[in-house]
């Protein structure tokens, strides 16, 4: 298809933003550059670790901005793992509660080798911060007979906010109104928060709420993850096999869609399709104003208002009939 029509397929989503009662409050914390206390790799090293399971129906989290996929499902439509940094601190989000849980962490020696080496990475970049034993805390480290020389606290986790910690705990425990702000603030002054997710499940015990209402998404999408609805298939084998995606990033995303569409680079198309689907994962998932300010789409489709015009007006020619005009988020303010 021409570049036009592709950046029209995305815009067609993106100008649902628009429409009346969409809008959903949004935190006010600002996403800065990553800064390490200590000097390390920018994310943990799972070389040697060759796959995860399934645990349940994983669905799709995403990585937006400078926000990277760690590990990806197969057919790059979302990550089972992602990483943000936020401040001085930094998140890691996991796309099913199964992942921290201490049955599952006992029971595959994959993920108890990967959580050993997120959480020693956390370690090695605050040595004196101590992991909170409380919930899922308390379930990983006993699953994993962890390092005695891992600092750990006991305490509600909500009364570990105040200071450096690394902090385990599943999203849908950020039930109170006050959790956003205080888990942001706790990332934001150099904490670490390894979590998990599962918009799909959270959506279906809970009718009539949207996926912006996550409790989840509310913490961290201001901080680059998200958590989007839908399932991710895992291989042949039903393992997600970890290996590093070359444009890991939200940001690598949508330069890819600007560079096509400006004519200067060609990407396969399994690169393609991945980019495609976790675009518009983030254009349903993410609130209108987060989604102006975080994936960079509104000053691409001003560019190409012309070429966007008339994709939308040979596709009407040829019996596709789209809902709303593809550049209405333009006029939004």
């Amino acid at each position: 298809c021409s570049c036009s029509v592709l950046l029209a397929a995305i815009v067609g989503l993106a100008a649902a933003l628009c429409s009346p009662g969409s809008a959903v409050a949004s935190a006010s914390l600002s996403q800065t550059a990553p800064s390490s206390l200590n000097a390390l790799p920018s994310s943990p090293d799972f070389s040697g670790i060759t796959s995860l399971p399934l645990t349940g129906s994983p669905g799709p989290v995403l990585a937006l901005g400078d926000a990277r996929s760690l590990i990806d499902a197969p057919d790059g439509t979302g990550s089972v793992l992602a990483q943000a940094a936020f401040g001085k601190g930094v998140v890691f989000a996991f796309a099913h509660g199964g992942y921290l849980s201490g049955d599952s962490v006992r029971k595959h020696d994959d993920l108890r080798e990967c959580l050993r080496r997120v959480i020693s990475w956390a370690h090695q970049r605050d040595t004196t911060a101590p992991i909170v034993r409380s919930g899922a805390g308390t379930a990983v480290m006993d699953a994993l007979q962890a390092d005695p020389a891992w600092p750990t606290v006991t305490k509600p986790w909500r009364e570990a906010l105040d200071s450096n910690a690394i902090l385990i705990v599943d999203s849908h425990e950020f039930t109170t109104p006050a959790d956003a702000a205080a888990l942001q603030a706790f990332v934001q002054r150099g904490g670490t928060l390894i979590t998990s997710g599962l918009a799909w499940g959270w959506l279906q015990l809970n009718p009539g709420r949207t996926i912006f209402e996550h409790p989840g998404n509310r913490v961290l999408v201001e901080m680059g993850l998200a958590f989007a609805d839908g399932t991710i298939d895992g291989d042949r084998d039903n393992r997600y096999p970890v290996q590093v995606r070359e444009h890991a990033t939200g940001r690598d995303d949508i330069d890819a869609i600007a560079r096509i569409t400006r004519g200067e680079k060609e990407v396969s198309s399994q690169r393609l399709t991945g980019v495609l689907e976790r675009t518009r994962l983030a254009l349903r998932t993410l609130t209108p104003d987060q989604s102006r300010r975080m994936l960079g789409l509104h000053q691409l489709m001003a560019e190409s208002a012309d070429a966007i015009k008339a994709s939308f007006a040979r596709m009407k020619e040829h019996g596709v009939r789209p809902s709303r005009d593809p550049l209405a988020m333009l006029a939004c303010e």
